[in-house]
């Protein structure tokens, strides 16, 4: 995605105010202000999707990490309007916040708030749509399938909760089928 130098003034903008609403107990800002601008802004959203993904496990608190998962299932619904390279960076990094997230859940089973661990799986749901939605070539989702796999046998779970683990691998795994019979599709129309 080319940023123009008005973008990089604005994303340093929220940027700072994102780490302020994040990493300070005692802060004026509320999320509607990034929800507002991944709504409104898309573009300069898609520019924080790192920082929403990693503040998934910084946090300073159980409701700003919720916030941030909450944030990034928001961008995930947006259109992307980067390169392939940009997308597959994208997925890469955010992919590894969401596994590392998944991973402290499982290792930190009674500590971990119900409600956490739901926008966790419907921040990982949105992500592995957008991963497939925006790529002409299907990323590997399989750490992330291999850890809800875990989680999904490590909880004695809620019916929901089970429901959005068994949806995630389902959405991961059925885009990897799709996209298999699109690559089969598009070597037998070459011959």
């Amino acid at each position: 995605m080319r940023k123009p130098v008005e973008l990089d003034g604005i994303k340093t903008l929220y940027s700072s105010a994102l780490a302020d609403f994040m990493t300070k107990r005692s802060t004026n800002l509320q999320p509607v202000l990034f929800l507002n601008l991944i709504q409104k802004v898309p573009e300069v959203a898609w520019l924080l999707v790192e920082e929403f993904a990693e503040y998934i496990n910084t946090g300073l608190l159980t409701y700003r990490q919720i916030q941030a998962c909450v944030m990034l299932s928001a961008i995930c619904k947006a259109q992307f309007k980067g390169s392939e390279s940009e997308h597959a960076d994208l997925v890469t990094t955010v992919q590894k916040s969401l596994n590392k997230a998944l991973s402290n859940v499982l290792e930190n089973t009674s500590s971990s708030k119900p409600k956490f661990v739901r926008e966790i799986l419907v921040a990982v749901q949105q992500f592995s749509v957008f991963a497939h939605r925006s790529s002409n070539e299907p990323p590997n989702l399989s750490q992330l399938v291999s850890s809800l796999e875990k989680m999904k046998a490590t909880f004695k779970t809620p019916v929901f909760i089970a429901s959005v683990v068994q949806n995630s691998i389902n959405a991961a795994l059925n885009q990897e089928i799709k996209n298999k019979r699109k690559r089969k599709r598009g070597k037998k129309d070459r011959r």
